[in-house]
């Protein structure tokens, strides 16, 4: 006796199947599989199915192409948003967003990515892994916007907390590249004493970074010239 299988029996393997294609980073033929379960889903009456159209998602950011990837991204929230059932899985929601946030800094478009982990604060505690890596992915948003003073609270708050030391080691790191950054805008715009307190200060921290305390002794002296002329006067 042949056993009839139904749309959703058809559509589960493709799914797992191009998800695994995506992953070995065979992206075309991940797309074709996903393009036959999402021809499979919209013959199945009911529910939609949001993962179709975030793996599709997926595999049009690694092509390369994170405007075709926003609409994918955009559809599966919106499904799950519409759905009493499926929008109570918080961790999933939080997957989709932080790929829309990804995608559009990908675009340039940081205001936009920000917001989007601003939103996520909102839904994750100070005591859950997830908070910490929004906070750190938003101080990205907001260095990359030059923003710097925001990004550097956000940097600082994330060092001085007890989330996971991986994510603090980043965010120390990010820190002190932030502070180069700002040290460099504030001489760009002539404020010699306030970027030769940066640049000294960063001198006495960058102790075990051999290269990194090589250009900052070479800008402090060179930042050190420009000063003196005014004290001069």
């Amino acid at each position: 006796m042949v056993h009839q299988i139904d749309e959703y029996q058809r559509i589960a393997p493709l799914i797992e199947l191009g998800s695994l294609l995506r992953q070995s980073g065979k992206s075309d033929e991940a797309g074709k599989m996903l393009e036959a379960a999402l021809k499979s889903a919209k013959r199945r009456p009911g529910r939609q199915n949001a993962r179709i159209y975030h793996e599709l998602g997926l595999v049009q950011f690694s092509l390369g192409r994170p405007r075709e990837a926003m609409e994918y991204f955009e559809q599966a929230l919106q499904i799950i948003e519409s759905d009493e059932y499926q929008r109570r899985d918080r961790e999933y929601i939080t997957s989709i967003n932080m790929d829309i946030a990804r995608t559009l800094y990908e675009l340039g478009e940081y205001h936009a990515a920000g917001e989007v982990y601003r939103k996520l604060l909102r839904a994750w505690g100070e005591n859950e892994p997830t908070y910490w890596i929004c906070r750190w992915s938003l101080a990205g948003c907001e260095t990359a916007s030059n923003r710097f003073e925001d990004a550097r609270k956000n940097l600082e708050a994330i060092v001085n907390s007890e989330s996971p030391v991986t994510i603090r080691d980043s965010a120390g790191a990010d820190l002190l590249s932030l502070r180069y950054r700002i040290a460099f805008r504030d001489y760009e715009d002539r404020d010699y004493q306030s970027s030769i307190t940066q640049l000294e200060s960063l001198l006495k921290e960058s102790i075990g970074d051999d290269s990194l305390r090589s250009d900052i002794l070479a800008s402090s002296q060179d930042v050190s010239r420009k000063l003196e002329p005014a004290m001069k006067s």
